[in-house]
């Protein structure tokens, strides 16, 4: 294999693990915000998969250390056990963007106001 090919394997297996960390950041991200609602009592016993999307997309932005992108908030809510699909994610966070409930610091990352 010569150094250009290898190069390429290197940068292909770099976007497979960052994508893999990614995912285990979400869903880290998504049991600790289920787990703070819990404590808090919000939610009661079902947590992030008792409330409406928008309350839970709120609360895992609110749990979370800095921004999240729409497919880390995905991967959140899936892991804690909600059903969901990016596209209603994307237009949740559409609807809570117009109301002014998150904004938007850079593109495609955002966060609870």
């Amino acid at each position: 294999m010569g150094l250009v090919e290898r190069i390429a394997q290197v940068e292909a297996d770099l976007l497979t693990q960052r994508a893999r960390v990614s995912e285990e950041v979400a869903r880290l991200r998504g049991l600790e915000a289920e787990l703070k609602a819990l404590r808090a009592g919000l939610g009661g016993d079902a947590g992030l998969t008792d409330m409406s999307r928008t309350d839970a997309i709120l609360t895992v932005l609110r749990q979370a250390s800095g921004t999240m992108s729409p497919t880390e908030l995905l991967h959140a809510l899936q892991a804690s056990g909600r059903a969901e699909d990016l596209r209603s994610v994307t237009a949740t966070l559409d609807y809570l963007l117009k109301a002014d409930r998150v904004r938007r610091p850079e593109r495609g990352h955002y966060l609870a106001t």
